[in-house]
């Protein structure tokens, strides 16, 4: 919008007359509106900035006009990030792992905080391959040994990552108590015979 509004700034302003050579007064109302309403595109732009546009043209445009970086959303993936800086280049920020992930349809950041579901279980916030772990059940095993020595059928999933054929868990045999949840830790007290 400010762009718009530069541009017509610097266009030649063409006045109409009318046939005694009087600037008509439609004219010179619509240029003064066209700058009031460039002042106000101006001052919300400052007020709230554009921090991210759809197209690297958008954002690179958006960045000159406000002289600060704004993030192109087409090339935003889960792990990269890039942003159109002032100086009409571009700018790729990659993290190690993922730091966002589309959840329902949009882009949310990953939140590694744990909480209880309705079921007991206990998942991240936003996960990208939907972290459960366990919450309260079964019977607690009397020693290590027997746990070690306990049937395959008394195992139940301790944590699983991603969902059927792409499904990752590891077991635990025995019981467990209820885990206590500190952000991104879960604590299974007692879990452990004689632990």
């Amino acid at each position: 919008m400010a762009t718009a509004g530069a541009v017509l700034l610097s266009t030649p302003y063409l006045a109409s007359a009318d046939e005694r050579g009087n600037a008509s007064g439609s004219a010179a109302e619509q240029a003064e509106q066209a700058v009031s309403d460039l002042l106000e595109t101006v001052q919300a732009l400052e007020e709230h900035p554009i921090s991210e546009a759809e197209t690297p043209e958008a954002a690179l445009t958006a960045a000159k006009v406000q002289d600060r970086r704004v993030e192109v959303l087409q090339m935003r993936t889960e792990t990269d990030t890039v942003y159109a800086n002032a100086d009409g280049t571009l700018t790729r920020i990659s993290a190690a792992g993922p730091v966002r992930m589309v959840k329902d349809g949009r882009w949310v950041d990953v939140d590694l905080d744990l909480k209880r579901s309705a079921d007991g279980n206990v998942t991240a916030a936003a996960h990208p391959e939907g972290l459960r772990m366990a919450g309260e059940g079964g019977s607690k095993a009397r020693s290590l040994k027997a746990a070690a020595s306990a049937p395959d059928d008394a195992a139940r999933d301790l944590v699983t990552l991603g969902s059927g054929d792409q499904k990752v868990a590891m077991q635990w045999k025995g019981g467990l108590p209820a885990p206590q949840l500190a952000d991104n830790v879960a604590t299974y007290p007692d879990a452990v015979p004689g632990g």
